[in-house]
């Protein structure tokens, strides 16, 4: 840049320059426009960004007479080696000239190293005093977009890695299956690491670690190989129990010769192995491989490390499933092999007496989940009851004194107060035990903490009830004119009326009975005009889920009525076979109206091109087996194909689908045998015959989480 350029041009330029590296919170990004935006400062030259990891300077980015990156040349330096290295520890911008010109920009920002921005002029006199000041300019404002783009990259990290550890934690709490399990840490590893190759190796009889799932690999070589204790990265890692890391193919330790092919062959230049222990054994191996050096980071080992640990519980769930299968068919148990076991869990293991709740055993992680000492299980007799959150304590310590007083196994969810103060979700699982040598009965609970997925769970509910609330109010505006039509008929009455009482008024003498009647149908058709309207006003109401008792024929009547006007509108007739006597069931109104809605609305749409006598809808209602009802809504429309009959459920019966499960029914459609399909679904009776008492999974049997 020569020095007649005018200041103000020179502001110009650089204010365009930062605002275009701060443009993307995209770290690679910025790093690539940094060192092209450095290019623009000095004529025909090479900028190159030298980013700090721990003590060495990495070529991260060039751009300039050679073109933009990948990187050439050398890749790293050493704090005090060479230009870059000396500027980097000395915190100030070193020039040399010589025949090509270098100036070395150390970036800080905050106090902190984040590299050096080094530019290579092809002329002494293109890097002169003004280019310098320039760059200096530019670096400081090049520090704080890096560091701004890496706060982001770590916030995202760190985001995707709670993710991931919370998906893994649910399949823990939930699935098991150990394949499915392992699978998904090895595909979580894969990606939160930016592996090319990702392996998850699990002991096998004679000791080696044969990979039981890949990710990646080109060939079957490699997903073949076993790894052998003290050799290889992975077998190094078996044998010291510690996470063993290679940044360069030529540092990694003796491997035998048709695992260096596989690995030469893949191509793989870096790799990061962490030992799955259980107890105290390695159990299995997470490594993950780059095809390029120096790829991973103390970050990386810090989520492989808890990846591993997931892993290992994993291993142990399998193997606690495994090892109660065998103690019932052999009638005997090691309770010292069960107390080392479940303390390796990630879960509230506790016996307690079935009648008192006497806490007799609890495992060790008891206390990193809920803060308290074990003493003070054993201490309190009363200390579950008393740390269950106030507003589950009575339904909770109910619900389970029935259910074990019957002797049956039970699920709940609870909430719990930690020692802290702070509040976790707690999915009890709790199985009774045959009776002791003192004849009473014990009970074993699993309490896994599920506070997260609650979390998850309730920001999902809020979105399902959303769409819900959005395609109610959708399917009413189809029926706009059903609504004007049956308000119409009591608003002219009361006009009518109204104008008959004026005219009555103006004679003498006035007949105040002809009046008081005429006031009393003015009253009644008032009446008749709200009704209608607060029937519509429920099915808009937006909120949360209501579940009562409810009477299947009296909803079912309630939607023919609102549907009326819309039915004759249509030219379609009705014949409704509603059996009497059918068992409550408990749901809640406005959605059980919706579903029925939307399913004639739809039946109708069916029947439009149809002649107005094979126009006819049957709506019918009856029992379903024991403790069960169905309704079914048959059309004479022209069916469906028989290709089509799942994906028939698109967005607006998708939430009825959704609807009706949350009921604990299911609904379906079959096409008639002459013309037309029939939509069915059923409803559960159970729930409403128990509801006098709270049951293990229903948000009913507690407040929500809010």
């Amino acid at each position: 840049m020569p020095d007649n350029v005018n200041p103000d041009s020179r502001l110009d330029l650089l204010l365009r320059l930062v605002e275009s590296i701060t443009a993307s919170p995209d770290l690679d990004q910025v790093l690539r426009r940094v060192v092209r935006s450095a290019t623009s400062l000095v004529n025909d030259s090479l900028a190159t960004f030298w980013l700090l990891e721990g003590s060495r300077l990495v070529a991260w980015a060039r751009a300039g007479v050679r073109g933009s990156s990948p990187v050439t040349g050398r890749t790293e330096f050493a704090l005090g080696q060479g230009l870059v290295g000396h500027a980097a520890l000395e915190r100030r911008t070193l020039l040399v000239s010589d025949v090509l010109a270098c100036a070395a920009v150390p970036l800080t920002s905050h106090g902190r190293l984040l590299g050096v921005l080094a530019l290579v002029a092809r002329r002494a006199a293109d890097l002169g005093p003004t280019e310098v000041e320039m760059l200096t300019a530019f670096g400081a404002h090049a520090a704080i977009a890096i560091e701004s783009a890496q706060l982001y990259a770590d916030a995202e990290r760190r985001r995707r890695e709670a993710q991931t550890l919370a998906d893994i934690a649910r399949d823990l709490a939930e699935c098991h299956d150990l394949d499915t399990v392992l699978a998904r840490i090895a595909r979580g590893a894969n990606a939160l690491c930016g592996a090319d190759v990702t392996s998850l190796a699990v002991r096998a009889a004679d000791g080696s670690f044969p990979a039981r799932h890949v990710i990646g690999a080109r060939s079957a070589a490699y997903r073949r190989f076993r790894v052998l204790p003290g050799l290889g990265i992975g077998g190094q890692a078996v044998v010291s129990g510690r996470p063993e890391r290679a940044a360069e193919r030529v540092a990694w330790p003796v491997i035998p010769p048709e695992y260096a092919e596989a690995i030469d062959a893949e191509g793989i230049r870096s790799a990061l192995a962490v030992p799955i222990i259980v107890g105290r054994q390695v159990e299995g191996l997470l490594y993950v491989c780059s095809r390029t050096p120096r790829s991973f980071s103390d970050a990386d080992e810090t989520v492989l490390v808890r990846l591993a640990d997931h892993a290992a519980a994993a291993l142990h769930n399998n193997r606690l499933f495994g090892a109660e299968q065998a103690a019932r068919t052999a009638a005997q148990t090691s309770a010292q092999d069960f107390r080392d076991l479940v303390d390796t869990l990630d879960a509230i293991v506790l016996d307690a007496d079935a009648e008192t709740f006497q806490v007799v055993f609890v495992n060790h992680r008891a206390e990193d989940i809920l803060g308290y000492p074990r003493g003070a299980w054993y201490a309190d007799p009363n200390f579950w009851a008393n740390h269950v959150h106030p507003d589950d304590r009575e339904w909770a310590l109910a619900f389970c004194t029935e259910e074990t007083a019957d002797g049956r196994d039970h699920v709940l969810q609870y909430r719990m107060l930690t020692a802290d103060g702070r509040v976790r979700w707690m999915h009890d699982m709790v199985r009774i035990l045959a009776r002791g040598a003192d004849g009473r009965r014990r009970l074993r609970s699993v309490m896994i903490d599920i506070t997260e997925r609650r979390q998850a769970e309730l920001e999902a509910q809020q979105q399902r009830q959303l769409l819900t609330h959005v395609t109610r109010v959708a399917t009413l505006g189809e029926l706009s004119g059903a609504l004007a039509h049956e308000l119409s008929q009591p608003l002219t009455s009361i006009l009518s009326n109204a104008q008959a009482a004026q005219r009555l008024l103006t004679r003498e003498p006035v007949d105040l009975a002809e009046v008081q009647d005429i006031i009393k149908d003015i009253v009644d058709d008032d009446r008749r005009a709200g009704a209608v309207i607060h029937r519509w006003r429920t099915l808009l109401r937006k909120g949360e889920t209501l579940l009562q008792p409810l009477d299947l024929n009296e909803v079912t009547s309630e939607v023919l009525r609102l549907a009326h006007s819309e039915l004759v509108g249509h030219g379609v007739t009705v014949t409704a076979q509603l059996a009497p006597g059918l068992p409550a069931v408990r749901g809640d109104r406005v959605g059980l109206q919706q579903v029925l809605l939307n399913l004639i609305v739809n039946a109708c749409d069916a029947m439009k091109l149809n002649e107005a006598a094979r126009r006819h809808l049957t709506v019918v209602t009856g029992p379903d087996g024991a403790g069960a009802v169905q309704i079914t809504i048959a059309d004479r429309g022209g069916g469906i194909p028989a290709d089509r009959l799942e994906r028939v459920f698109g967005l607006g019966l998708a939430i009825c689908r959704s609807i009706v499960a949350a009921h604990g029914g299911r609904l379906w459609v079959a096409n008639n045998a002459d013309c037309g399909a029939t939509f069915c679904f059923t409803l559960s009776t159970q729930s409403c015959e128990v509801s006098g008492r709270p049951g293990p999974e229903d948000d009913a049997h507690g407040p929500s989480l809010k």
